[in-house]
This record gives structure tokens, C-alpha cells and sequence, in this order.
């Protein structure tokens, strides 16, 4: 039986140019100082669309949407990016973003209850 982790490697990083050390170089920046972890998810999706009238094929149209998406977690906090290219730079881009995400500070908002005058 076949892994979606084989599957990704197979159709998806490889094509890419993209491996293990890439894969390992792109984790190691995600959960880098103060992230608590992170995860990368992997996205190909091909489709076919074939329109016909009185059994002729009158249009067609084919797509691919592919992509990663990048998850950064530090304490309560979760930061998420997304990159439709798949070559390294794009990703390291991506951990960066998902990274300030979620070290960003949430504001604290003091609640007070109106003055009744």
C-alpha cells in the first residue's frame, strides 16, 4: 500500500525538486525559537471537464491547483501561510510568515463598564 507521504514525494516534491533536506531545512525554520510546532501540508488536485451536446464534445477545460500550506503553533497561538509554488524559497517564505503569525502578541483589551451618570 502506498503512503500519502510516498504519494506527496512522488507527484508533488519530486517533480519539484524538492527532498528530504529541503523538507528538513524548511521544518527547522518553521519551529525554530518560541514555536511550539508546525506542519506542512502538501495539496495537487487535478480535474477534467468535459461539456457535450447531442454526443459531441462541444468544450473542455483541464485544471491543476497545487500547493503548500504552512501551520506555525507557539502556545495558544496559530499561524497559517499558504504558497501555490513549490520550490524552496517559496516555502522558506511561507514558514517565515506562518512563524510571525503566530509569535505576533495579542493585544490586550481592557474591558470597563460605562460610567452611568
Amino acid at each position: 500500500m502506498t503512503s500519502a507521504l510516498d504519494v506527496a514525494r512522488n507527484r508533488i516534491m519530486a517533480p519539484a525538486g524538492i527532498g528530504e533536506s529541503e523538507l528538513d531545512q524548511v521544518m527547522g525554520r518553521l519551529v525554530a525559537r518560541s514555536i511550539d510546532g508546525g506542519d506542512l501540508y502538501f495539496q495537487l488536485r487535478r480535474g477534467e471537464s468535459w461539456s457535450l451536446d447531442d454526443g459531441q464534445v462541444r468544450e473542455g477545460s483541464r485544471s491543476v491547483t497545487q500547493g503548500v500550506g504552512v501551520r506555525a503553533i507557539s502556545g495558544e497561538r496559530t499561524g497559517f501561510a499558504y504558497s501555490d509554488e513549490i520550490v524552496l524559497s517559496a516555502l522558506l517564505e511561507a514558514s517565515d510568515a506562518a512563524r510571525a503569525i503566530a509569535r505576533t502578541p495579542t493585544p490586550c483589551v481592557t474591558l470597563r463598564e460605562p460610567s452611568r451618570t
